[in-house]
């Protein structure tokens, strides 16, 4: 009988790919080999199986996949029209996304320029971030109060309140994963019907859409938001699809989503190496060695983190986990800091990197805030270590003002506030922050001390000092 199974898988490996499954599941029974489970054929045969037509898609679609594009709701269209405002800007340049609850600002690429909480009453509060986009949208709003901020994006989904109805419509929660330190529920409207085609999507905490997997037009669209690829987002919405509607099969490749289908395959065959389920298969003759040899040389080849891919947390609400137990230091980095929990240097994860900033000078405007960028909640912090640093140095203003410096918020602060004064040498006046007194009198205790590793050689020191500076000044804020 061995002899016989042998014979037989070795007579499967010259049938087509489609037919390899069913021949197999015909040998073992169809619960033993169910005809989705892709790690069973080597890559190649794998990619035809879900992909028949070998239809192959440029990038471009990939492209219009965003953040903005994937979670805009119900909105009213306004152009701004050149002939109301500034003549040097170009008619229907810039346009208003209104909303129940306030209005956006963007421009015809997509990017947000201002934001408003008001109701386009005769005089609006708008906030901005950036001060080229003030001058755009400026002439535009004679009227109006403008406040500069940090983050633009902070005030987004308060204004669309894309949270509540993306929770609303997809309230069925299936999983939740954290994936490279972001925490993602998939969900669905309702629960999934088995080979429907019923959207699946993954959410960020913040109730954004970041990710979705849709029958189109009978076959599968999977699709990333851009400033979320590279997460394992693709490939988790993959791998839960797969198994959901085992009967669908691509519309064709992009170049991502075949990077993605490997990925997905691969996870596959690693679970099968880990739990035994390969060597059971030549133990009964299942598989040939060969195909299976075939099957791991594969997966050798494909570029994956061969470790946990993804921490599957269960199905209901995400646990707060981070926020507990939080340690946080100071590294002063010369003129600059990093704020982070001790925890970095575990997994080396910036998700415990908090706050980064760092001072510059100029012979011109003297000492300003190169760089200043922070998580959620860690503005304030932030603005007071960086300014905290100034004085200690003996710094008592900072340019605050276009041309230089990085926005710094003294919302709560006020041992600073904003003057006006002189350039040295010069006749205009510029914004200047004022440092009165103290912002931070407890930094000298945040400073991190190398003694909390325990005992590490100078050059493990430095690499891992190394690699905290690295990892701040590199991380997505």
């Amino acid at each position: 009988m061995l002899e016989k199974l042998l014979l037989l898988s070795r007579a499967i490996t010259r049938k087509s790919a489609k037919n390899k499954l069913i021949s197999l599941a015909a040998i073992i029974g169809a619960d033993s080999v169910k005809t989705e489970d892709i790690a069973f054929l080597p890559l190649a045969d794998a990619i035809l199986l879900y992909n028949q037509k070998n239809i192959n898609h440029e990038n471009k679609l990939e492209e219009y996949f965003s953040l903005s594009s994937m979670n805009e709701s119900y909105y009213e269209l306004i152009p701004l029209d050149a002939s109301e405002g500034n003549k040097h800007i170009s008619i229907h340049n810039i346009y208003i996304h209104k909303y129940p609850s306030g209005f956006l600002i963007k421009d015809n690429s997509g990017r947000y320029l201002g934001a408003s909480k008001d109701l386009m009453e005769s005089e609006n509060t708008i906030y901005y971030a950036e001060e080229s986009d003030l001058r755009k949208i400026k002439p535009f709003f004679d009227n109006s109060k403008f406040v500069r901020i940090k983050y633009i994006k902070d005030y987004v989904n308060e204004i669309i309140n894309i949270s509540d109805q993306n929770k609303k419509k997809y309230k069925n929660v299936l999983q939740n994963l954290i994936l490279s330190g972001n925490k993602i529920q998939i969900r669905t409207s309702e629960e999934p019907r088995e080979d429907y085609g019923d959207t699946i999507v993954a959410m960020n905490e913040d109730g954004f859409i970041v990710g979705m997997a849709s029958d189109e037009w009978g076959a599968t669209l999977i699709a990333v938001a851009k400033e979320y690829r590279g997460l394992g987002i693709g490939t988790a919405l993959s791998k839960i699809w797969k198994r959901i509607n085992p009967s669908y099969r691509s519309g064709g490749f992009s170049y991502g989503g075949l990077n993605t289908f490997k990925k997905v395959w691969a996870k596959r065959v690693q679970e099968h190496l880990s739990n035994g389920t390969f060597s059971d298969a030549i133990s009964k003759g299942i598989l040939g060695r060969q195909v299976i040899e075939k099957i791991i040389e594969d997966y050798k080849k494909i570029n994956i983190n061969k470790g946990d891919i993804l921490k599957d947390l269960g199905s209901g609400v995400v646990t707060n986990s981070f926020d507990e137990n939080k340690q946080l230091f100071i590294y002063p980095n010369n003129y600059g800091f990093v704020l982070f929990d001790n925890k970095f240097f575990e997994k080396y994860d910036d998700k415990y990197i908090y706050a980064e900033g760092r001072l510059e000078f100029d012979d011109y405007v003297g000492y300003y805030v190169y760089s200043l960028d922070y998580s959620a909640g860690n503005e304030e912090i932030a603005s007071r270590i960086i300014m905290q640093i100034a004085k200690n140095r003996g710094i008592k203003y900072l340019y605050n003002d276009e041309g230089y410096s990085d926005f710094i918020s003294l919302s709560g602060i006020n041992e600073a506030r904003i003057v006006s004064k002189k350039i040295d040498g010069g006749s205009q006046n510029k914004e200047y922050i004022e440092i009165n007194s103290d912002t931070l009198p407890s930094i000298r205790s945040m400073i991190f001390d190398k003694s909390i590793l325990g005992s590490v050689q100078k050059h493990e020191y430095d690499e891992m000092i190394y690699m905290l500076i690295e990892s701040a000044e590199s991380k997505s804020w």
